[in-house]
């Protein structure tokens, strides 16, 4: 997995509605082990992993009061994860604008040559 290349300059952010499962808790020790800070976000507020991530993102789980509230949650998801990688983004716009641009033509010159 990714988490054995990433090193103290990196961000984690781990999702989990419940926030329950093990081996997410288990992944943020580690991640916290290496010095990685960690983002957790949950749709419950009180959770086991909510507790392990430097910061909770909580989004308020309505699931079990209303008949949309599983789109709902998604949309709620969707916005959340939108934001923050246009905040995440733009904090280095210059330079992920140019690997984007040289991951395109990667991939553009793979598909060329993989005809």
């Amino acid at each position: 997995s990714n988490t054995f290349t990433q090193n103290e300059q990196d961000l984690a952010i781990i999702i989990s509605f419940y926030g329950r499962s093990r081996s997410y808790i288990g992944l943020c020790r580690y991640l916290r082990k290496k010095k990685i800070q960690v983002v957790t976000i949950t749709g419950v507020e009180d959770n086991p992993l909510s507790k392990e991530g430097r910061i909770n993102i909580c989004l308020g789980s309505k699931e079990k009061f209303d008949k949309i509230a599983a789109f709902e949650s998604r949309t709620e998801m969707q916005f959340l994860l939108d934001v923050l990688f246009c905040y995440l983004f733009s904090l280095n716009y210059d330079q992920n604008r140019i690997k984007i641009k040289e991951n395109l033509e990667g991939m553009t010159e793979y598909r060329g040559n993989s005809v």
